[in-house]
């Protein structure tokens, strides 16, 4: 069977061999949405926060994706096939529920570098982190998660911290001390920050 396609429905890039030449890649407009169907749609992030971190306020996505090569992928089938092991191993029923707790309960935002940015969750005196990572889709009005994992505590340098949620660390590092106190520390370590 012969199918024909409009022009609009076919699109393509240029790809390089490993000794260096160029192939012709088609990607087919039906494929590219099968991949970019959303699985589940998350809420924007606060617009403080999003300022803070030079972001849109706009939600989070989780498409459905594809795992590409052993590390290159996207979305949930790329966290699925790569960290799903890691994901139950951590005590999540499915992949799915461990991006609804790190986009819900995220304390600390970096920039990773190529438009990226991870959501990252660090609970003290764990060893490990949850990290999931987005990105802004071109022209689209939505943050989409590119990939979800358990790391070391120790993220990579090129990791840069862009937001930090203080206020209860803040809060209970001044025990008694009271609330007025812990506020303009807090005014004060941001004015150090800026």
């Amino acid at each position: 069977m012969i199918m024909l396609l409009r022009k609009s429905e076919v699109t393509s890039h240029t790809s390089h061999t490993k000794d260096g030449r160029q192939y012709f890649v088609p990607e087919y407009a039906n494929n590219r949405t099968r991949q970019e169907q959303p699985v589940r749609e998350y809420p924007a992030l606060p617009e403080a926060v999003a300022r803070q971190c030079q972001l849109p306020s706009v939600p989070i996505r989780l498409m459905k994706g594809q795992q590409i090569a052993d590390h290159r992928g996207f979305g949930l089938e790329h966290i699925r096939q790569q960290h799903g092991a890691e994901i139950r191993k951590a005590g999540f029923k499915s992949e799915e529920d461990f991006v609804y707790d790190v986009l819900t309960n995220y304390n600390a935002i970096y920039e990773v570098g190529g438009g990226r940015f991870a959501f990252v969750v660090e609970r003290q005196g764990k060893p490990k982190v949850h990290v999931i990572e987005v990105r802004q889709e071109r022209g689209k009005q939505f943050l989409s998660v590119v990939t979800g994992y358990v790391a070391d505590n120790q993220l990579p340098r090129h990791f840069r911290l862009k937001w930090r949620k203080l206020m209860k660390a803040l809060l209970k590092s001044c025990g008694g001390i009271g609330k007025g106190f812990a506020m303009k520390t807090m005014a004060a370590i941001w004015r150090g920050i800026k």
